[in-house]
């Protein structure tokens, strides 16, 4: 027998150049590895990944499968699953949303609304333009529920409406310092207003719970939002105050979900079925509640679902809507 000659040493760098075209040919093998924890001993004892390939494929495919059973089979019990869990305290929400119901239909005089949605802001536009899960209604809630807050307190002590107070904020989900007692309140009086400011937001969200399902009120806020865009757009520094409000190639699923969930899968003009889950010839549409023409926007409260004929007949006229709900029994 022949001498074996020594097999050359590879430069340093080449077997890691090895590694990067095994991952370039096997692409979906190491993708594997990694999903079942193959460590790279495993990878590189296997260059060429064919044996491991279709075992470890055929194991994903039933992983797959099963977690597919599992979504349908709890998809089937709530449709609207996948939508983040966010509770609210539905009594803090109440006073609020009534009052801002009575400012939008004019029951407190000449009051100019216009500043609570702070049209001169770039947020406001960027959201008249593209849906947002904040919306202005939001911004207008906070904003009133502050003016509400802002004249009664300056006229009140902390220790004589302390359970007043106590209340609003455990309603909201304000967590209470030690410090927050009736003895120490008036002492306090800049923390107290601190934590009062605090409920401001969760007030608003929860308000905006009730008031997302009034189609009466969100057709007049969508009006007092066309006045702000008219006293505001020549003085506002956002571009988009100058670009026409064009309307959207799609609309975000967490939008959709919400307004198919709010109008239970129903045409809003002739109370048709439109889920799909009754008729699969019906067509859902989403609609501007106001449209562009009439000087809507994209805001996230200006949508309802239409069937397609209805849709059609409405085409881009302002109409009326519908505000009944349907009975739980």
């Amino acid at each position: 027998m022949g001498q074996q000659k020594a097999v050359p040493s590879r430069p340093n760098g080449s077997s890691r150049r090895r590694a990067v075209r095994t991952k370039a040919e096997l692409p979906g093998t190491l993708m594997t590895c990694r999903a079942f924890g193959a460590n790279k001993s495993f990878e590189r004892s296997t260059p060429s990944g064919l044996p491991a390939l279709s075992a470890l494929r055929r194991e994903r495919r039933r992983s797959l499968d099963t977690r597919r059973l599992r979504l349908l089979d709890f998809a089937s019990l709530c449709p609207f699953s996948c939508m983040s869990p966010k509770r609210y305290n539905i009594s803090s929400a109440y006073d609020l949303a009534d009052d801002a119901l009575a400012a939008i239909r004019g029951h407190y005089g000449e009051q100019y609304l216009e500043d609570f949605v702070e049209a001169d802001s770039d947020s406001f536009w960027t959201r008249i333009h593209k849906p947002s899960k904040k919306t202005v209604l939001h911004t207008f809630l906070a904003n009133w529920e502050y003016s509400r807050w802002e004249e009664s307190y300056s006229m009140m002590e902390p220790s004589s409406s302390f359970q007043v107070i106590s209340d609003y904020l455990k309603a909201c989900g304000v967590s209470l310092p030690n410090w927050f007692t009736p003895d120490r309140a008036d002492r306090r009086r800049r923390g107290v207003w601190a934590l009062i400011e605090r409920a401001f937001p969760r007030a608003a969200d929860a308000a905006f719970q009730l008031l997302f399902q009034d189609r009466e009120f969100l057709i007049l806020f969508q009006d007092l939002l066309h006045r702000a865009m008219l006293a505001n757009g020549p003085k506002a520094t956002s571009p988009l105050a100058s670009t026409p409000i064009e309307r959207p190639t799609y609309l975000p699923s967490w939008l959709r979900k919400g307004v198919f969930f709010r109008d239970r899968g129903r045409c809003q003009h002739c109370g048709s079925d439109i889920s799909g889950l009754l008729d699969l010839d019906n067509i859902l549409h989403y609609d501007h509640l106001l449209p562009l023409h009439s000087g809507g926007t994209n805001e996230a409260t200006n949508f309802q679902l239409l069937c397609l004929n209805c849709n059609l007949r409405k085409g881009g006229r302002r109409r009326s809507v519908s505000n009944v709900n349907q009975s739980y029994w």
